[in-house]
């Protein structure tokens, strides 16, 4: 049995990229190659530093987003992170405590999304209030919008 939050997904290299998965490589080729936004793939935030409690350290806390798409101000419009569903199995605490970090950090809600063969679902964990999934098939809209933010 697979423990929650792993994959067995062979790393898959396109473009230049690399991706965890085939259906993060099919992510990109359906919604984000063609997409008219500068993107990011695999990208790097530090959510903490490395620090010492007392003579012992402790390591930095990274999250790596599957994909961040930009305004044209180079301000960050979505910071996507792809997954197989939106339950516990599907996303392990770890990410979920990851998730809510990134967003106190940045000020950004992570958009988890399950994609499908021609829209891909969208939920926003972690809010105080019940954010209902949306279906999109592009990235013209704003998670603050939808957030009401």
């Amino acid at each position: 049995m697979n423990k929650a939050g792993t994959h067995f997904n062979r790393k898959i290299e396109y473009d230049g990229y690399k991706f965890d998965s085939q259906k993060e490589l099919n992510f990109y080729l359906t919604f984000v190659k063609e997409c008219p936004y500068r993107f990011d793939i695999q990208r790097s935030f530090t959510l903490q530093d490395n620090c010492a409690i007392g003579g012992l350290k402790l390591r930095r806390i990274d999250y790596i987003a599957d994909c961040v798409i930009y305004n044209e101000d180079n301000s960050i419009r979505h910071v996507i992170d792809i997954k197989n569903g939106y339950t516990l199995y599907a996303i392990d605490a770890k990410s979920r405590l990851k998730f809510k970090m990134f967003g106190a950090k940045t000020g950004i809600p992570i958009e988890v999304v399950v994609p499908r063969k021609h829209d891909f679902r969208l939920q926003v964990l972690g809010l105080t209030t019940k954010f209902e999934e949306r279906l999109f098939n592009n990235f013209d809209y704003t998670v603050m919008d939808l957030i009401g933010g």
